[in-house]
Parts: structure tokens; C-alpha cells; sequence
């Protein structure tokens, strides 16, 4: 039995809102011991509104779900990067964070405007949120 797309961003979404809630809740209740808590938590929001967007595709104007959508998605693993950071206690600013998110929204915009392939947009999302995750593989490791 193969899924469509929809099930599966769906299932993503659902599932990154449950994580949202479950440590929102926890981290309520134990507000003081956050390290990287506080970062983590808002990753899972920015993926679950990026997920919805992107599986708004086609209903909501390709601008808000393919652009915006993405951008969520980067912002999230942007925080994932921090969080762990944070959690080995080598926080980084916040200036270099929105740098590379402006980074990447300049970027998809530019490609997306010019009416790039979408091969095109997926390469750039991937090298970027690629290169995230290896800084947070990276992290973890150091």
C-alpha cells in the first residue's frame, strides 16, 4: 500500500503538533531547567505551520505554501541547531541565526521569481537544510 503526498504531510503535521504540545507542557513545569528547551519547543512549532502550509499546496496561493512553507521548515532546523547548542552550552548568537535565514529566504525568493525549475528550488532547500543538519550532527559530535 503506497501513501500519497497529503497523507503524509498530514502525518507530519499531526505528529510535529503533538511533539509542540507534549514539551510545551512539560516545559511549563519545569521552566528553570531549560538549556535548550525553550528552542526545541519553537522548532517543533515552526515545522508543524511548515508542514501545514506545504499541505495547503494547491488551496492556499503557491507563494504561501511553497515560499513560506519552506521557510517554517528552515527556521525549525535552524532552532534544532540552536537548542543543541544550547543544551552542550555553546550558544550561538542570534544575529548569525537570522542571517542564515535571510540567507536562504533571499535565495529561495530570487529562484523562485525568476521562475526556476522546481528541481532548481529543491536543490537549494536541500543544500541549506542540509547543511543545517550537518551543523547539528557536527554539534552533537564536538
Amino acid at each position: 500500500m503506497l501513501l500519497d503526498i497529503h497523507t503524509l504531510l498530514f502525518v507530519l503535521t499531526v505528529s510535529n503538533a503533538l511533539i509542540f504540545i507534549l514539551i510545551g507542557s512539560t516545559f511549563n513545569r519545569r521552566r528553570r531547567d531549560t538549556g535548550g528547551v525553550y528552542c526545541w519547543l519553537w522548532s517543533y512549532a515552526a515545522q508543524t505551520i511548515g508542514w501545514a502550509l506545504l499541505l495547503l499546496r494547491g488551496v492556499a496561493p503557491d507563494w504561501l505554501s511553497i515560499v513560506v512553507g519552506n521557510t517554517f521548515l528552515v527556521c525549525g532546523i535552524m532552532l534544532v541547531y540552536r537548542a543543541i547548542r544550547d543544551f552542550i552550552e555553546r550558544p550561538i548568537a542570534w544575529h548569525t541565526s537570522i542571517l542564515t535565514i535571510a540567507l536562504f529566504v533571499a535565495g529561495f525568493v530570487g529562484l523562485y521569481a525568476s521562475g526556476a525549475m522546481p528541481s532548481a528550488l529543491i536543490i537549494w532547500i536541500s543544500l541549506v537544510g542540509g547543511t543545517l543538519g550537518l551543523a547539528c550532527a557536527w554539534a552533537l559530535m564536538a
